[in-house]
């Protein structure tokens, strides 16, 4: 599985000027990415079920589920880049 460091290195790369915050529950490691606009994200990482992605519409809610689930996290990272606005 990735750690934490190496998802920072990789979603850092992808999206360097973005907030990040990366937070381990159990073996699952949550990323929590925005542009600080339009775009908010959160993956969740688990050894066992892939990298889920979630599109956060309403910062003021609840994530209910993931929108996609992904093999690999560059999968992921990529499916991330075309769904960014603005």
């Amino acid at each position: 599985m990735i750690t934490d460091l190496e998802l920072r290195d990789l979603l850092l790369t992808k999206f360097p000027n973005w907030n990040l915050s990366i937070n381990r529950s159990g073996v699952a490691l949550w990323a929590n990415l925005n542009d600080g606009d339009q775009n908010y994200f959160e993956l969740q990482v688990t050894p066992s079920e892939g990298i889920g992605v979630s599109v956060i519409e309403n910062t003021n809610s609840d994530m209910s589920g993931h929108d996609e689930v992904f093999d690999t996290i560059e999968i992921a990272s990529d499916y991330l880049q075309s769904l960014i606005k603005g």
